[in-house]
């Protein structure tokens, strides 16, 4: 699961005042409960101190991720703040906290494991740090995890192709998905494009071709189609004749091939 799939704009504050941790906190836990994560605020407060009391979940660095079970938590999610003046959280390190983010989970499985683990591998980069400190809006910050994510997930794929010959360039899919629906149905098209950018410059940074997948509407009103020139582009148009005014590489005209030894239908694609 991504980060940004349990984080939205009405849980994010930038530039907040805290007096000391307990505001910071209370701060925090308003910003979960506008989000509508929580069904017993009451209770998720008393759920965070008791996991404070065990250890600061502050990290250093002037981070801190307080978080908690419980069963107060309607559905998982995500808060966070930046405040203008760092509190004492109780870091190692003894340097004021003034990144924050909170996980609220519900007491069935471990998400919360697995969203602190993701947040700790993307938190430890000092410029992503920078980036959400240095953000304007909910949606830069929402942003630039966004970016740090595509990265991660390029890194991946990398990780993947690990002895394998591949002569094809590897290419970033991004499509809106029938059936269902995500944040990054509502993110804006510079924000979709610098995700693309992002994926695709870590893929030729280590030797690949680097690509994007979509269709035309797709690649015409989701995306910068200017900024994605140093790139291989895959488009996927299902008719005899295509009809897509820009360039590409590769196009995907039917779904309904047939390839000996796999008994379902497949994509059918021309490279040029």
């Amino acid at each position: 699961m991504r980060i940004t799939d349990l984080l939205n704009p009405q849980s994010v504050r930038l530039g907040a005042a805290a007096a000391d941790k307990a505001a910071a906190i209370d701060t925090l836990i308003a910003l979960q409960e506008k989000g509508g994560h929580l069904a017993d605020k009451a209770a998720y407060r008393e759920a965070i101190l008791a996991r404070e009391g065990q250890g600061s979940t502050a990290i250093e660095a002037g981070i801190a991720v307080p978080h908690a079970k419980s069963e107060a938590v309607k559905t998982p999610g995500l808060a966070a703040m930046t405040l203008a003046e760092g509190v004492d959280y109780g870091a190692a390190d003894k340097q004021p906290s003034d990144l924050f983010f909170m996980i609220a989970a519900p007491l069935d499985g471990n998400l919360h494991l697995e969203i602190l683990s993701r947040l700790m591998v993307l938190l430890m980069d000092p410029g992503f740090a920078a980036k959400l400190r240095g953000a304007k809006t909910p949606e830069a910050f929402l942003a630039a995890i966004d970016e740090a994510e595509a990265v991660e997930e390029a890194s991946m794929v990398l990780s993947l192709c690990q002895g394998y010959n591949i002569g094809y360039p590897i290419f970033f899919d991004t499509e809106k998905v029938a059936g269902d629906t995500g944040r990054a149905d509502n993110i804006s098209k510079a924000e979709r494009t610098a995700c693309a950018v992002a994926f695709c410059e870590t893929i030729r940074n280590a030797g690949y071709q680097a690509g994007v997948y979509s269709y035309a509407s797709w690649f015409y009103n989701q995306l910068n189609l200017a900024n994605l020139g140093k790139y291989k582009i895959w488009i996927a148009q299902y008719r005899d004749t295509l009809s897509f005014n820009s360039r590409y590489d590769i196009w995907q005209y039917s779904s309904k091939g047939s390839v000996p030894g796999i008994p379902k239908a497949v994509d059918m694609n021309i490279g040029y």
